[in-house]
């Protein structure tokens, strides 16, 4: 298996959906998989679970050798999310 990335906190989802289209461009080819979790319906379904984060566990992510994450904290009101995520 490739790499999966990840991003817990994908919003719209299309992080994923550009990254996933840059890979070949890459030399990834079909290698990569993808998955994105938000608790709010993304508007690009493709590689997306209708979860939180913080409730994932190692089973639910797809195969890799190696794992790349797109960190982009859920940032709340105030920044209060991502402070309290960061702590």
């Amino acid at each position: 298996p490739g790499d999966c990335c990840v991003d817990f906190s994908c919003g719209s989802n299309e992080f994923l959906a550009m990254i996933e289209k840059k890979a070949p461009a890459a030399g990834l080819g079909n290698t990569m998989a993808y998955v994105g979790f938000d608790i709010i319906p993304a508007q690009i379904q493709a590689n997306f679970v209708l979860k939180s984060w913080f409730d994932v566990t190692p089973g639910m992510l797809p195969e890799g050798n190696r794992l790349v994450v797109g960190l982009n904290p859920p940032f709340g009101v105030e920044n209060k999310l991502a402070q309290d995520f960061i702590r």
